[in-house]
C-alpha cells in the first residue's frame, strides 16, 4: 500500500499536463479530492487542481442568446435549440472528480544480485481503493535520474473501476551504486476532461536500486591458474606434496625419516616435502581518462566496469586466503580518503588483505569509481586505423619492482591502448604471469565505435601472445555472465 508524499523534482510529461488558463480555477481543498489515510496508511498529496471552464462558458453564452432570440422573435425552434449548449453546459458541470480518491502503487524491482550492466525490469502496480471508476487515470513512476530506461516506458495509462489494478513495466541498465526511487506522479482526469489533478504518490515495494558491494563471482579466481588460498613453491620444506631427500640431521622428527631406505640400506634419510605458501595475487586496474567511454549513453563506461570488476575480483581472493596486492592508473593519491603511497604511475597497497590494507584498498575502489563514473568523450572516426608503437610508459618499471615474487597479475582495462601491455610484458619477463580482463567499451553503433572496436581486436590478439589468459568482456554481457562462462571454461 503507498503513501503519498510530495516529490517537486520529478517532470511532468508535457502531454499529461492540464494547460494552464486565467479562465481555469483551483478546486476546493486537497482533501476534497484526495482521501484521508486510510487503515493502511495510504494517502494522496495533491499539486494542483485545474478545471477547464472557458471552453464551456461559450455554449452557456451561445444558449443564452439562442433563448432570447427564440423570446424576441417567438420561435419555438430558436428555443428548442437552446436545450443543445445549456445540455453541454450541465454535462460539463457533473463531470468532475469524485471526492475521496483512493489510489495505492505498488513497485517491484529484480531481487537477484546486481552487477553494472544487468538489465532491470521493473513492475508498478496501480490498484483503484476508492469507491468511483477512474476513467481517465496517468502515472509516472519515479525513475532514478542516473539510470536509463531501455525497454518499456515508466509512464501509463489506464481506467480503473473500483478494486481493479492496473500493471506496466519497463527495464534500465544497472550502475555501481545504490540509486533511490522517487515519488509516483498521478494524473486524474473527469471523464470529459474538464477536471483533472496532479498527484504524488509514495510507491510500497522496492525503492531502490542496489548495485554497490562487488559480488564474490565464483568465476573469477578461475581466470587464474591459482583456485586455493595457498601454491606449491620449488624449496623444500612444510607440506604435503613429495619434493626430494635428503641425509639425516640430529633433531629431524622421526615421521620425516625414511624408515623403508634405512630398512633396505641402513642409511638413514629424511624426507623433504613442497614448501607451501600462500597464493600472491596482483589485481592492477585501469580507469585513466581514456577509458571512460561507452558504448551507449545508456551504458557504464568500461572504466566503471573495469573498477567493478577488479573490486570483485579483490574480494574473491580474500576470500580464498590469497594475499592480494593493488595497484591503479588513473586514480590522484589526493583524491583518496586515506594515506596511499605510490608505485611508478599507480597507487599501490602492498597487502590489501590486511586489516589496514582493506581499509587502503576500499577508499582507492571508491575513488576509482567515483573518476571512472566522469565520462569522456570517445576519439573521433578519424583515428588511423594502426596504432604507433610508443615506448614503454615511465611509470612501468617502478611499479613491476613491487611485485611479490612469482605473484600472478590480473590487469583489469578497458584497453583502448597500449599501455596496460606494456605492464603485462614486463611482468611476464620478471615471471608474474598476467591474466588480462577486458571490458569493451567501444560498440559498432558508430564509425567511431567499430574503428575503435578494430583497433582494440588488434590489441587482444596480440594480449593472447602475452598473457596465459585473456577475457574479452563484450559490452551487451554483465560480469555475472562473463563470470559464469569463466567459470564453465569459456572465454
Amino acid at each position: 500500500m503507498s503513501e503519498a508524499t510530495q516529490r517537486p523534482k520529478t517532470a511532468e510529461p508535457d502531454d499529461d499536463q492540464p494547460p494552464e488558463t486565467e479562465d481555469e480555477t483551483a478546486a476546493e481543498p486537497v482533501d476534497d479530492v484526495a482521501g484521508p489515510s486510510n487503515e493502511s496508511g495510504s494517502s494522496l498529496r495533491m499539486f494542483r487542481r485545474v478545471r477547464r471552464v472557458a471552453p464551456w462558458s461559450v455554449w452557456l453564452v451561445a444558449g443564452f442568446f439562442l433563448v432570447s432570440l427564440g423570446v424576441f422573435y417567438g420561435e419555438a425552434t430558436l428555443l428548442a435549440g437552446a436545450a443543445v449548449p445549456f445540455a453541454y453546459v450541465g454535462y460539463a458541470a457533473l463531470s468532475t472528480l469524485p471526492t475521496g480518491l483512493s489510489v495505492d502503487v505498488e513497485r517491484r524491482v529484480d531481487e537477484r544480485r546486481l552487477t553494472p550492466g544487468d538489465p532491470v525490469e521493473v513492475t508498478v502496480s496501480v490498484t483503484n481503493t476508492g469507491e468511483t471508476v477512474l476513467t481517465d487515470l496517468r502515472v509516472v513512476d519515479g525513475v532514478p535520474e542516473e539510470l536509463a530506461v531501455v525497454e518499456g516506458s515508466p509512464r501509463a495509462s489506464m481506467a480503473l473501476r473500483p478494486g481493479s489494478t492496473g500493471t506496466f513495466s519497463y527495464s534500465v541498465i544497472a550502475k555501481r551504486g545504490d540509486f533511490g526511487f522517487g515519488d509516483a506522479r498521478l494524473i486524474v482526469r473527469s471523464l470529459l476532461g474538464t477536471d483533472a489533478a496532479t498527484l504524488s504518490a509514495t510507491v510500497a515495494g522496492a525503492d531502490s536500486i542496489d548495485c554497490t558491494d562487488p559480488a564474490a563471482l565464483a568465476g573469477l579466481d578461475r581466470a587464474t591458474r591459482l583456485r586455493t588460498g595457498v601454491t606449491q613453491s620449488d624449496q623444500g620444506g612444510e607440506g604435503l606434496e613429495f619434493h626430494s631427500t635428503r641425509e639425516y640431521r640430529p633433531g629431524d622428527a622421526r615421521n620425516r625419516v625414511n624408515w623403508r631406505q634405512y630398512a633396505k640400506s641402513g642409511e638413514l634419510v629424511t624426507t623433504e616435502f613442497r614448501q607451501e605458501r600462500a597464493a600472491r595475487e596482483v589485481v592492477l586496474l585501469d580507469v585513466r581518462p581514456t577509458t571512460r567511454r561507452s558504448s551507449a549513453p545508456t551504458h557504464p563506461t568500461g572504466a566503471e566496469y573495469a573498477a567493478y570488476a577488479a573490486e570483485a575480483a579483490v574480494e574473491r581472493y580474500r576470500s580464498l586466503g590469497h594475499r592480494v596486492s593493488l595497484a591503479v592508473l588513473g586514480v590522484d593519491a589526493a583524491d583518496v580518503d586515506v594515506s596511499v603511497r605510490t608505485a611508478g604511475d599507480a597507487l599501490w597497497i602492498e597487502d590489501a588483505a590486511s586489516e589496514a590494507g582493506r581499509r587502503a584498498a576500499d577508499a582507492t575502489f571508491t575513488a576509482a569509481a567515483d573518476a571512472a563514473a566522469v565520462r569522456t568523450p570517445g576519439r573521433g572516426p578519424g583515428e588511423s586505423l594502426t596504432e604507433r608503437r610508443t615506448t614503454e610508459p615511465k611509470g612501468v618499471s617502478g611499479l613491476i619492482a613491487q611485485f611479490p615474487d612469482r605473484a600472478e597479475l590480473l590487469v583489469v582495462s578497458p584497453l583502448v591502448d597500449r599501455a596496460p601491455l606494456s605492464y603485462a610484458k614486463r611482468a611476464a619477463v620478471v615471471g608474474n604471469t598476467p591474466t588480462l580482463l577486458s571490458p569493451d567499451p567501444t560498440g559498432d553503433r558508430t564509425p567511431g565505435g567499430r574503428l575503435s572496436g578494430a583497433r582494440r581486436d588488434v590489441r587482444l590478439r596480440e594480449a593472447r601472445g602475452v598473457c596465459d589468459r585473456v577475457i574479452d568482456w563484450p559490452a551487451d554481457r554483465s560480469l555475472s555472465a562473463v563470470a559464469a562462462a569463466v567459470d564453465g571454461g569459456g572465454h
